[in-house]
């Protein structure tokens, strides 16, 4: 009875001192969890950020390395992380139905290259307030060579407003048959940029950006560029008025400042605006008859929404080098640009940045039937629609000198 009593109490102790043991264990486990836990809470978003930033492409790269000689960085970090999350989201018209958010960002698109950069057109400029760029065909020399005679003759302009500086240039698709023309053209005139692309008007979106691209890296000095077609005529006295009332405060600034150290710039794209022709809650097209409009028919696909934000006429809008940069950035984030250039470059990428689209004022714009009077009307008449594109089979020399005579005629009237 003596030994079971000691057994018995031997087993107990033992037992205890197994509970114990396992008490202790699992709270040694359970501290080792916690810091374990602190941890990971510390270092993922540490490890999530190197690798963001050791994996983003060499596109963006370049454009940072630009932007951070220009730009305060506590902006610009602001304003890369809102282009990850937006871009992420995708359209910002179905983010009330997150069963259709879209993932749209794959960051993989190259520089642009050029078969001809003319890289130092603008070089000799210590600043450029205004750069006038013109998208144009291979094949369209006649076309061009009407522009740099009338409403694009930038001599003539600046001899009416020697303070104002100006600089024109066409952006050229890539045509295998016409290499040799324009190569010998840019040494006669040295205005050609020719971007690396085929002919294709469903690639309009990337040539329109290549002129946001080729101004980014080669063109930092322009204040103000300004985009439209060559088969579109640009009331440029106009255009020049209300540039020099968008710089004068600047101008008046530069003037004023004695300190010769350049300054960093804020870069807030909710404080921007793009400016031109406002289309304001537009719908979209589903089917047309017209052969020119079927060039605008857009699949659910593609674009799921029945209404485009608001964007701007691609007859022509102003886009001051703070909103060019916000939006090239943007544009090599994204992997699927919309292919209606108007609706994409001034629509939905500025919806996303909350980039304010601005009318030009009162100005006014033809789109179609002839131009012939449109011009009376010197002081509003902004852009109209001229040429075959458009369906006017007339020389474009002889149209475009008609609207420039009645342009240069009232000058002195467009300015006051």
């Amino acid at each position: 009875m003596s030994y079971d009593n000691e057994n018995d109490k031997f087993l107990s102790f033992t037992r205890k001192k197994c509970f114990i043991g396992i008490l202790l264990l699992n709270g040694i486990l359970g501290i080792m969890y916690y810091f374990r836990a602190q941890s990971i809470t510390i270092k993922t978003p540490t490890n999530i950020v190197s690798f963001y930033e050791e994996n983003i492409p060499t596109s963006l790269k370049t454009l940072r390395n630009i932007f951070k000689n220009d730009y305060i960085q506590n902006d610009l970090t602001s304003f890369y992380s809102t282009v990850h999350r937006e871009l992420q989201l995708g359209f910002r018209c179905l983010r009330t139905n997150t069963s259709l958010l879209t993932q749209r960002m794959k960051r993989s698109k190259n520089l642009y290259q050029y078969e001809v950069n003319n890289s130092i057109a603008c070089i000799h400029n210590k600043t450029i307030d205004l750069l006038i760029m013109i998208i144009s065909k291979s094949d369209n020399y006649k076309v061009r060579d009407a522009i740099r005679r009338t409403w694009g003759n930038i001599g003539y302009l600046h001899s009416k407003t020697p303070f104002i500086t100006i600089k024109l240039l066409f952006i050229i698709d890539l045509d295998e048959n016409y290499i040799r023309n324009i190569y010998l053209e840019n040494e006669l005139f040295n205005d050609i940029i020719q971007v690396q692309l085929p002919p294709r008007y469903t690639l309009v979106t990337y040539r329109v950006m290549s002129i946001l691209d080729w101004s980014a890296r080669f063109c930092r000095q322009a204040k103000y560029i300004f985009k439209t077609d060559d088969d579109i005529f640009i009331n440029s006295p106009l255009l020049i008025r209300y540039v020099l009332n968008l710089i004068s405060t600047s101008i008046s600034n530069i003037t004023n400042s004695t300190s010769n150290i350049k300054q960093l710039k804020h870069f807030n794209p909710n404080s921007f605006d793009l400016y031109g022709y406002k289309h304001s809650n537009p719908g979209v097209f589903r089917h047309s008859d017209d052969l020119v409009s079927q060039r605008y028919v857009i699949t659910d696909d593609e674009y799921p929404c029945s209404r485009y934000p608001d964007f701007l006429s691609g007859f022509g809008y102003l886009i001051p080098s703070v909103v060019r940069d916000a939006l090239i950035y943007a544009f090599y984030y994204d992997d699927h640009p919309f292919r209606i250039s108007d609706v994409y470059i001034t629509g939905i990428l500025p919806d996303y940045l909350d980039i304010r689209r601005t009318p030009m004022s009162n100005y006014n714009i033809r789109y179609s039937g002839s131009c012939d009077q449109f011009f009376d009307n010197y002081k509003q008449s902004f852009a109209c629609a001229s040429g075959e594109h458009h369906g006017d089979n007339t020389d474009v020399f002889i149209l475009y000198n008609k609207y420039w005579k009645i342009l240069k005629g009232n000058i002195q009237a467009i300015y006051a």
